[in-house]
């Protein structure tokens, strides 16, 4: 499909764009900001003109239209004429990034591996026992059983804690787990 006009207003409360096609079709996006992103939230096909064009809407004509692209071109004329689209260019800010988690150190899944045979070997007594070593060291942090499931995991898949048998408690302590736990805090 092949655009012969586009008009839009991203002034406007809810800015828009449309571009009429060879086809006789025109094509209407409406945007929203979401997250901090623009996305689409209307999307309008009518005829460019009075008379319905041979067909109807068809699946060509709907995979022909690109939701989204035409923001990327408003972007791109921006970008290409900035004194005459100052305005546009400003409403494409770059996406804030979300802020992901500081991933726990060395010292941390260590320190998790031998608190967690020391339960399950009963070092450390807990009403539940050897039988539920993570529920036991789960109370004892004070953090979900679910997180605390995930970071057993993460010990033994960094080598810190051996592997058990599947769905059985039980692991010893590492070689690198040991070499970790030696070295001095900073």
């Amino acid at each position: 499909m092949r655009a012969v006009a586009q008009r839009w207003d991203v002034d406007a409360d809810q800015p828009w764009q449309e571009t009429d096609y060879e086809s006789g079709w025109t094509v209407r996006e409406e945007w929203s900001v979401q997250h901090g992103r623009h996305v689409v939230t209307t999307l309008t096909i009518r005829p460019a003109t009075k008379q319905v064009p041979a067909g109807g809407i068809n699946s060509r004509l709907l995979r022909g239209v690109q939701v989204g692209r035409f923001g990327e071109m408003l972007r791109q004329m921006a970008l290409k004429f900035p004194i005459a689209m100052a305005g546009v260019l400003a409403w494409f800010k770059p996406p804030k990034r979300r802020r992901r988690w500081a991933r726990n150190g060395d010292r941390f899944y260590a320190e998790l591996a031998r608190d967690y045979v020391n339960v399950w070997t009963g070092r450390i007594p807990t009403a539940e026992g050897r039988d539920k070593p993570t529920e036991a060291l789960a109370k004892l942090r004070g953090v979900q059983l679910k997180l605390l499931r995930s970071q057993i995991h993460l010990a033994r898949k960094n080598e810190f804690l051996s592997d058990g048998k599947q769905g059985k408690a039980g692991g010893t302590l590492t070689k690198r787990a040991e070499t970790v736990l030696s070295r001095k805090e900073n």
